[in-house]
Order: structure tokens, then sequence, then C-alpha cells
């Protein structure tokens, strides 16, 4: 609100000021998924393999560079989730690429080309997709049709349906008024 004269009146953005502020959250969001990607131990390994076109000739050598660059993760959840990842993603070499933002794609059989995602930011990323304001809590099918659309993770399906059997919002809908 602006106050002009002693009278209060609301201040309405133009519709270039909306779309700026759109393109600013959609630079925000690129420059989040690449600083993600870039911190995947697995991930860096295929960005390598791509600049260099050197990709390894077995899934032995590709297991034992995955095992050198994950010597350090504690966590033995992320670091299997990474191991699979990374091991996916190299047999998928000839259809994967970067694009100009500098985010590693997979190329679909239907064409599409969603963004890969790591392992540390795929339950931010469904629950984002699933309780975003266009969605509106909705169902697995709808949530892994939405996510699967922009973007790519082994085993998201089984995530998601995890996420969306556990979301407190979903569980609470569905609870039927009980009589007294």
């Amino acid at each position: 609100l602006q106050e002009e004269g002693g009278h209060a009146e609301q201040v309405i953005p133009t519709l270039s000021e909306l779309l700026s502020q759109q393109q600013k959250n959609v630079n925000a969001f690129i420059h989040f998924l690449s600083k993600s990607q870039n911190s995947s131990l697995g991930l860096k390994l295929v960005f390598t393999a791509l600049q260099t076109g050197k990709w390894p000739s077995h899934v032995n050598e590709v297991r034992q560079l995955i095992a050198r660059a994950l010597v350090n993760v504690s966590d033995g959840e992320r670091a299997k989730q990474e191991q699979l990842m990374t091991l996916l993603l190299f047999q998928k070499n000839d259809r994967l690429g970067i694009d100009c933002n500098q985010l590693l794609r997979l190329r679909m059989k239907d064409g599409r080309k969603p963004i890969v995602v790591p392992y540390d930011i795929c339950r931010d990323l469904i629950q984002f997709v699933h309780g975003s304001v266009g969605s509106n809590h909705a169902g697995q099918r709808k949530t892994i049709r939405t996510f699967c659309e922009h973007f790519y993770a082994p085993r998201i399906q089984q995530r998601i349906q995890q996420f969306v059997e556990t979301c407190a919002q979903c569980q609470d809908g569905k609870r039927l008024p009980q009589r007294h």
C-alpha cells in the first residue's frame, strides 16, 4: 500500500515487474539445481566423462571410480543412492547431455529431457511438486507424472509413493469425521 494524499492505495505490480520477478525465481532455481548437481560426487564423474568423452569401458571400472569418489561419505544411504544413480547414468551415457544452463539432462524415449536430480534434493523437490499451489497435494500418479515431466532420479516412483503415503496433510484429509 502507498499513501497518497492521506489515502492508502494498493500498488499493483505491472506485468513486466511480475515477469521480471518470475525470471529471477527461475534463475535462482536453475542456480540451485546446478549447484546441487555439482555437489553430487557421482554426478561429477558423469560431468567429467561427458566433457572429456572418456567413458569407463566396464561396469567394474565405474564401480571403482564411484568407490574412490565416495570414500569419505559417511551417510550410507546417500552413498548407496549416489552409487545407484551414477551406475544408471553411465549405462545411459548415449542419452545424457549438458544444457545451456550447465544442467545435466537425460533424453527420454518420448523426447523429454528432464533434469537429473541428485539424491540430496529429491525429497525437497517431491515435496514442492506434491504440495505446490497448482497441485494442491495431488495423489501419487499426478505427483509422479508432474515430477517426471521435469526431473529424473532413479527409483523416483517408489520415493514419491512413500512420500505421499506419509504426507500428514494428505492423511488428515483422508480421515472421515467420526460419529458421536
